[in-house]
């Protein structure tokens, strides 16, 4: 049975960032590097999703998790529009016969667009067009919150792991920083160190 990571003790920062950037959760496999295609275990979702709530702990602030929840949320109205949109340029667009039409109104439905067959087509597809300007609105919404959070918060979180490494090593003097084996607790903990140093030196100039 192939090991995995089970908490933030174990992750390392490296792979909690991959995971979180392309929801691949392979990436909780020891010495999993991205190359080869692994499939992620059932509950690896459930696994991660407890390391994250670890994490959130850890820094003491859950402005990371309203970020990434507003962007998985973008993205899934994103795409919900686009394909509910094309599927519905196309049924009134094109011709269709009673069985491609019952598999563009189930293909609709996954996508929480529902057609009563019973009902007249035409005034289920004018209803559907409506509920089609609700979402693209709900959309334009949290993509202004997503905007707006990423405009307040400008800090480490909006930068590259790479570019966090540059800072940690400038603040506390190191040039060894390895993301690959730092784990996820200890990356923390750094962010805090700087943290109160520069508390410290904020305190001991009067600012």
């Amino acid at each position: 049975m192939l090991k995995y990571y089970r908490n933030c003790d174990e992750l390392p920062i490296f792979n909690f960032y991959e995971i979180l950037k392309t929801k691949n959760y392979a990436y909780l496999y020891l010495d999993y590097d991205g190359y080869d295609d692994m499939v992620a275990k059932d509950n690896f979702k459930d696994v991660f999703q407890d390391i994250y709530e670890e994490y959130i702990k850890l820094i003491g602030d859950n402005t990371t998790l309203i970020y990434y929840e507003l962007i998985k949320d973008v993205l899934y109205l994103e795409t919900r529009y686009k394909v509910a949109s094309s599927l519905m340029k196309n049924m009134t667009s094109t011709p269709m016969n009673k069985e491609t039409r019952k598999a563009y109104i189930g293909a609709l439905k996954k996508w929480r667009y529902k057609i009563d067959e019973k009902k007249d087509f035409g005034d289920e597809m004018i209803r559907v067009v409506k509920q089609l300007k609700a979402s693209k609105n709900a959309l334009k919404i949290k993509q202004s919150e997503l905007k707006a959070l990423q405009d307040k918060n400008d800090n480490s979180e909006n930068l590259t792991l790479t570019q966090q490494v540059v800072k940690l090593e400038q603040a506390l003097s190191r040039n060894n920083v390895d993301t690959k084996k730092t784990s996820v607790t200890k990356w923390v903990y750094m962010i805090k160190e700087i943290e109160a140093i520069n508390k410290a030196n904020n305190k001991r100039n009067g600012k």
